[in-house]
């Protein structure tokens, strides 16, 4: 009689730890499910995204440049998603240019909050811009404030500073 009681009470630890086991693993398959989930809507925001905002772009500002847009994208994995800019600005204005300003707004129509990001582009050796010329950079600006969706809008703003001379 004590043998098969003895050989019951090695088997509840191990009983025990296949429940744990099993709770573990039944965790983890929701965490990838739901994981997955995000994953899949995220996909189909950026296709919704890209679909709005096709590119190359022109954005004219008089007396103030050209931005010409050449690639936009949401980019990253939730949670860490990102709005992605490449674009160039050109000095069309009629006279030097020492540095140009530009900003980057997204706001979210739904909940109406944004998020502004400021570039500074200051042309190599403390020189200016001239006639024409322009310069390519990108934005990368995380969404952390913003809630990530299809429907995201975003506008640019330029400012120029003239060089020191022509003030």
């Amino acid at each position: 009689m004590m043998r098969p009681l003895a050989t019951l009470l090695l088997f509840l630890p191990l009983a025990a730890c296949a429940r744990e086991h099993d709770l573990r693993r039944a965790e983890i398959e929701a965490i990838d499910r739901a994981r997955s989930a995000a994953i899949a809507r995220y996909a189909q925001v950026r296709r919704e995204f890209e679909v709005r905002n096709s590119v190359p772009r022109r954005l004219e500002f008089p007396g103030r440049g050209t931005v010409v847009v050449l690639e936009c994208r949401l980019e990253g994995m939730p949670p860490e998603e990102a709005f992605w800019l490449k674009y160039t600005w050109i000095n069309t204005t009629d006279h030097p240019v020492r540095q140009a300003r530009v900003t980057l707004v997204l706001r979210d129509p739904a909940s109406g909050r944004s998020r502004a990001e400021e570039m500074l582009l200051d042309p190599p050796l403390g020189g200016s811009f001239g006639r024409e010329s322009s310069y390519t950079t990108f934005a990368r600006v995380p969404l952390e404030t913003v809630p990530v969706s299809g429907a995201l809008a975003w506008g640019i703003e330029v400012q120029v500073r003239p060089p020191e001379s022509a003030r």
